[in-house]
């Protein structure tokens, strides 16, 4: 079992590799993430930026979006587990500083990503951008794919039972 996070952030990526089902493979380890969090195991952080770039990552044309998919997509990012961190003057000049500290970093609309874990207190960035957001520890913070640390979330029957329904 890999190490448990208490608090992880999740790239674009996480969202639209679930919401897509694509590569299955990944999709299946980014529904386990999502899958904990809606169950209590641990929140989801994520900057106010996915729910922008969430729409590209789609793969659809943006025009051809239809309303049923655009609902699905608005839908899902307004779940109650999710923390959003605004983009803010902050963020940016953070970001701008992680650029210049870590060469490796070099397109800043990704390293948004890693300033908002380490202003949120995250202890984890997950991303399957590894090529923009290399693996590592960043101030405090460790860069990983995604990862599901527990053996399994509790089923939801388990899960009421727990919470006393």
């Amino acid at each position: 079992m890999a190490n448990p996070y208490q608090r992880p952030c999740v790239d674009t990526n996480v969202f639209t590799y679930l919401l897509t089902g694509q590569p299955p493979d990944r999709a299946e380890t980014c529904r386990l993430v999502f899958e904990g969090a809606e169950q209590g195991l641990y929140p989801i952080v994520a900057s106010t930026l996915v729910a922008a770039e969430v729409l590209y990552w789609t793969g659809e044309d943006k025009q051809s979006v239809t309303d049923e998919g655009l609902a699905k997509i608005e839908a899902f990012t307004r779940r109650s587990f999710i923390t959003w961190i605004s983009v803010d003057l902050v963020v940016a000049e953070k970001t701008r500083a992680l650029s210049r500290q870590f060469p490796v970093l070099k397109r800043p609309h990704d390293t948004v990503h890693l300033v908002t874990a380490i202003l949120a207190g995250c202890d984890v960035l997950l991303t399957n951008n590894t090529k923009h957001l290399p693996e590592g520890v960043y101030d405090g913070v460790t860069v990983r794919r995604p990862y599901f640390p527990f053996d399994q979330p509790l089923p939801f029957a388990e899960k009421a039972t727990a919470q006393g329904r």
